[in-house]
């Protein structure tokens, strides 16, 4: 995201509104909303086998290190997973895609 948000990337810009996040600002969004992120990851991919957008007939493997961030500051109960699971399950995913759909195709 930080790599789009660098080279101008036309579609990120006009979702967010033309301004420029910070890389302290995307990485907060993305440990805050990290559930969410792969939930709303798995929905696309699955709508997009449904639409035979896409298939799982080819598998890339990506060698990305990751730095660990566990941290006794990082750590989330129980309650607050749970609480995250319920939010997940009451979100309109097909509702979110098909406004993101008509976005997408008024541009």
């Amino acid at each position: 995201m930080e790599k789009a948000v660098k080279n101008n990337d036309e579609s990120l810009n006009y979702i967010l509104n033309n301004k420029k996040p910070s890389k302290s600002t995307i990485s907060k969004f993305k440990n805050e909303n990290e559930l969410l992120i792969s939930e709303f990851f798995y929905f696309t991919v699955k709508k997009g086998q449904e639409l035979n957008l896409i298939s799982n007939k080819v598998i890339g493997i990506d060698g990305t290190f990751l730095k660990a961030n566990a941290g006794i500051n990082n750590r989330t109960s129980r309650k607050e997973i749970k609480l995250l699971e319920k939010t997940i399950k009451k979100l309109d995913f097909k509702k979110i895609l098909k406004i993101t759909l008509k976005i997408k195709l008024r541009h």
